[in-house]
């Protein structure tokens, strides 16, 4: 009996994923809260998309400062997929759902952590082994055979493939049954109802929807799959009834006879659940409290260590991900590519040939081969895999030979090259690899994105930008693991003798054969490596097939070692003589101009290359006699000449100088610049001189404190286009060597650019309608329509003193609308990867991402824009209807006022590339700010306003006029323009508002679905 004055007992904070009907792991973690919170405890999950229906409330800070002020020390409990201690708690509950390891976590856990199993089969083999709490997360109120019409009628089968992508392939005689799938049916109670009438279900992993169908009295067939080994997690507590382990007549006849009998069983660990959850309850609160155990001293979370962990707990395979890419594997692709593995390795490296052949044999995707050779036999644990093929060599030596004739005879149409030790990412990386195959047909070499274990860290990643040629010459930026086309292989000769940089000579001679569109970026993550070192073949062959690289395009150039160990300096020839002027806008800048010309005369004192002034309007007489006297100086007599532009900005004079002088080179510099090195220009030129190229832009120090201003200009970056780095060390190579590799780039910084006159196609140097920091992006995108390149080079230095530069600065406002600057442009820039922070260059975006699969022919892509959902509320139903839907794939992004500003988050949107926009909390500023930023920017964008508290807006700003219908309606009017249509909860609100907008659509309750609306009516 409970004591009046008793103290209050500890709460429960559960680590759980988000509410999906559809992971009965996921349901287990939120019953656990619900049953908690039923028996009295206090319990809260660690998430805010939850099921209405469950009592699980959200840990919040309101709720840990309550706590902690009464002194009650939360016990945190954790599945097993959660690696160590993350909430850094002092008591620390293990309730392991599957085995450890298998889907993400640890294999061990700390010693002073109560386990608890949801299984026998699972239970660690240090834990008591009376800690199981098997959970029916079955409804048996719902999944059951009582008083059932149609038991002795059934008809048909039905099919769930879940995680398996080829299980209707490898089983034909199952395509004529019903696929049930993570979204279908819609309900619970429809699932029911399929099942309470259907003959059989196959499944292919140890799953709850097994169990639901045999209390059902539909017996359940679980065939053996990469995600099932033939024993299921339960079947100690559970036992077998109504239940085949395989398709044998025997295990069938079983699974008929005792489908009847699983309900008793059931019912009776229904029973036993409650008493072995008081159990779980006494261990948990006699729990002592534990200080938790330090770091290990090399292990130091860095932010890019947390954003990586968190974007790829986003991107982790699910159901929905699975379903989506078989969906488009049925409809879309044309063929299904067959992928050999290729690979030598020493002695040493045979281990590492088990982990590779350990993540193929987890592949979702089942058409692959691996041949590997060696001077020694197959280890014998992997000798009988039946896809591997294992090749004694006599000599290493002979490999480069060896592989070359295994190319030519292999059964594959996509030959893998890879170093030993590689091993694939994630279960879908040849899935998602296929797919992409068959959606770019122009695609003969494909290299993705891939990571790097760390010791005591978690993997680096390394998301790199799509096909940059100038970003390849400088660095072998693509990786050693490559997927290359058999037949484009050896129709361009085949793979080299050389042994080093084979990936890297490949791409360049396929480059050099077929085209850029020839070479393919998977912009996911697709290998991982197991040291920095192995991403990286020797600088000397690299440069080896540099050189023939560019002698079969008749570049003379000059090849040296680059600025940081893994890169290269191209230094190409410059015109022995060109037609170059240069550009400089003065006003009262003596005190800047008269050191440029200095530095020049003493660097440079054989140039000759014409200087022109842009006279801005000089009125001060002391540097007006300064300009006059430099026409009469002996150095710069018949060089230095001058423009009169009073009045003109610099654009506008730049413009001018265009129409007045003839050169084709047209250096412009910004009058704050210095000069630091000797062969500064003739780099430019060599890079200028090139036919492809339409400008170049050196790198800009600071002089005052030796550090890199900033970089090429990333389209998206602070809202337009901002640096990819800003304020580096000169000698830092930045992240992945970007700072030191001479690349392409969208747009630069204006303050040093050299353009070429023909690439202009006739038109003026720089947009006059627009602010000059906007201007220069404009011409970056201009060249790039004009199939020109804007090249900026680190080789080249110039000093720049940026406080009051003229385009320094970044712009963070929304840029106004303007044909000649394309949001949507910046927003896809190929050099920048879309899975990496605006916000935070160079760090994965973790907290605005999209989740779909795209394109899909069946799903329209569904964004939801505002501030954090509330519980129960109607934007968190409408997200769940929209989840449930057949015809929708939907992502939520999450803003408020401290996450950035609009024009970084319309960047965002814009990089989503939703086919529908979502808005809802409109009574935000920021949210109706974005709102009509988006309709003005991308009007063919449908948009969509939830105007779930239309009385927010009653209140007028002046308390003296009373609020009336009339008035709602004139102030709603305005803000919901932007909106293709309008979503409202309330009839009374829709008969109040009505004439608001041309299109309000009044939401209705789904019949079908508890808690969520009906989507008909709105959704296309």
């Amino acid at each position: 009996m409970p004591q009046l004055y008793e103290s209050l007992r500890r709460p429960y904070y559960i680590e759980t994923p988000p509410y999906r009907r559809s992971s009965a792991g996921i349901r287990v973690m939120h019953m656990l809260c619900h049953v908690l919170n039923r028996l009295g405890e206090e319990a809260y999950v660690f998430t805010s998309e939850v099921n209405p229906e469950l009592n699980t409330p959200t840990v919040t800070e309101e709720v840990v400062r309550r706590h902690l002020q009464a002194g009650r020390e939360p016990i945190v409990v954790y599945p097993e997929i959660v690696s160590g201690n993350p909430r850094r708690a002092k008591s620390v509950v293990r309730y392991v759902l599957n085995v450890p390891g298998l889907i993400g976590g640890d294999k061990t856990f700390a010693e002073t952590e109560l386990i608890y199993a949801y299984g026998q089969n699972i239970l660690p083999a240090h834990a008591p082994k009376e800690n199981v709490l098997f959970f029916p997360s079955v409804d048996t109120h719902l999944f059951n055979n009582r008083d059932n019409p149609l038991d002795a009628q059934r008809q048909g089968i039905l099919v769930y493939p879940g995680r398996h992508l080829n299980a209707l392939k490898e089983h034909p005689e199952l395509a004529h049954g019903t696929v049930i799938t993570a979204t279908w049916p819609a309900s619970r109670s429809e699932l029911a109802a399929l099942m309470r009438r259907s003959e059989m279900l196959y499944c292919f992993e140890s799953t709850a929807i097994a169990l639901e169908a045999v209390l059902c009295g539909c017996p359940a067939v679980t065939l053996h799959s990469p995600f099932f080994n033939g024993q299921a997690i339960n079947s100690l507590e559970l036992g077998r009834e109504g239940m085949a382990f395989g398709d044998s007549p025997e295990e069938i006849d079983y699974a008929r006879r005792t489908v009847g009998q699983m309900q008793a069983t059931y019912q009776r660990l229904e029973d036993q659940f409650w008493v072995k959850l008081q159990q779980f309850i006494r261990d948990s609160q006699a729990l002592p409290l534990t200080e938790p155990a330090p770091q290990p001293a090399v292990y130091q979370p860095s932010a890019a260590d947390l954003a990586f962990t968190q974007w790829r707990q986003a991107h982790a395979l699910n159901e929905f991900t699975a379903q989506a890419l078989a969906e488009r594997m049925m409809v879309e692709w044309q063929h299904k590519p067959r992928f050999h593995l290729l690979l030598s390795c020493t002695p040493d490296e045979q281990d590492a040939v088990q982990a590779l052949l350990t993540s193929l044999d987890a592949q979702l995707y089942p058409e692959w081969i691996l041949t590997v050779l060696s001077t020694v036999d197959a280890p014998s644990a992997i000798a009988a895999n039946p896809r591997l093929q294992w090749l004694c060599l006599r000599e290493a030596s002979s490999a480069p030979i060896a592989l070359q004739a295994l190319a030519e005879a292999s059964p594959g149409d996509w030959l893998g090259l890879l170093p030993a030790g590689t091993i694939l990412a994630e279960p879908q990386s040849l899935q998602v690899l296929a797919d992409q195959i068959n959606a770019q047909p122009t695609w003969r070499l494909v290299y993705g994105d891939d990571a790097v274990q760390q010791a005591g860290h978690s993997p680096e990643p390394h998301f790199k930008p799509d096909f940059n040629l100038d970003l390849l010459r400088s660095s072998a930026y693509i990786g050693r693991a490559v997927f290359v086309q058999k037949q484009a292989l050896l129709e361009s000769g085949g793979l080299s003798a050389q042994a080093g940089a084979r990936a890297y000579e490949l791409a360049l001679r396929l480059n050099d054969r077929i085209g850029p569109n020839a070479l393919g970026h998977l912009r996911e993550l697709l290998w991982i490596y197991p040291s920095e070192a192995s991403r990286h073949e020797p600088p000397e062959a690299e440069r080896t097939a540099l050189a023939q690289h560019l002698s079969r395009h008749g570049l003379t150039a000059t090849i040296l070692p680059g600025l940081s160990p893994h890169t290269h300096q191209v230094r190409y020839a410059a015109p022995s003589s060109c037609d170059i002027i240069t550009l400089i806008a003065v006003r009262h800048d003596r005190q800047y101009l008269q050191p440029l010309l200095t530095s020049w005369k003493q660097l440079c004192p054989d140039d000759r290359t014409p200087i022109l002034l842009l006279d801005l309007g000089c009125e001060d007489p002391d540097e007006a006699r300064y300009l006059d006297n430099l026409a009469l100086d002996t150095f710069w007599q018949g060089r230095v000449q001058r423009l009169n532009a009073h009045g003109m900005s610099r654009s506008q004079a730049l413009n001018l100088a265009l129409e007045q002088c003839k050169a084709e080179y047209l250096l412009c510099m910004d009058v704050r610049t210095h000069l630091i090195q000797a062969d500064w220009l003739e780099h430019l030129l060599g890079l200028a001189h090139r036919p492809e190229v339409g400008a170049v832009a050196p790198r800009l120090v600071n002089p005052a404190t030796s550090r890199v201003i900033e970089g090429y200009r990333v389209g998206g970056m602070n809202g337009h286009a901002g640096p990819a780095f800003t304020d580096l060390p000169l000698e830092e190579p930045g992240r992945h060597e970007r700072a030191v590799c001479e690349q392409s780039a969208l747009a630069s910084h204006g303050a040093v650019v050299l353009v070429k006159r023909s690439a202009l196609e006739g038109r003026s140097l720089l947009n006059e309608e627009l602010p000059e920091a906007y201007a220069w992006i404009e011409l970056g995108l201009r060249l790039k329509g004009a199939d020109k390149l804007l090249i900026w080079t680190p080789h080249a230095v110039v000093l720049l003193h940026p406080e009051t530069s003229a385009t320094s600065g970044s712009v963070l406002d929304i840029p106004p609308v303007s044909a000649a600057l394309p949001l949507q442009a910046l927003a896809n820039d190929p050099n920048y990867h879309p899975q990496l922070s605006l916000s935070q260059p160079g760090l994965p975006e973790y907290r605005r991402q999209v989740r779909w699969v795209r394109p899909h022919a069946k799903r329209l892509r569904w964004l939801i824009v505002g501030p954090a959902i509330k519980h129960l509320s109607t934007a968190q139903r409408l997200q769940e209807s929209l989840r449930h839907a057949q015809t929708a794939q939907v992502s939520r992004f999450e803003i408020d006022a401290s996450s950035g500003t609009p024009a970084e988050w319309l960047m965002d949107i814009l990089r989503a590339d939703a086919e529908r926009v979502l808005f809802h909390d409109l009574g935000q500023p920021w949210v109706q700010t974005l709102m009509s930023a988006m309709a003005r920017h991308q009007p063919q964008t449908p948009l969509l306003a939830l105007l779930d508290e239309p009385d927010r807006f009653r209140t007028t700003d002046n308390f003296l006029c009373p609020g009336d219908a009339g008035l709602l309606r004139s102030r709603l009017r305005p803000l919901l323009a932007p909106a293709r249509a309008v979503l409202l909860s309330s009839s009374d609100h829709a008969e109040e508002l009505a004439g608001v907008h041309p299109k309000l659509c009044l939401l209705r309750s789904d019949p079908l679905r508890f808690g969520q609306w009906a989507v008909e009516d709105w959704l296309n």
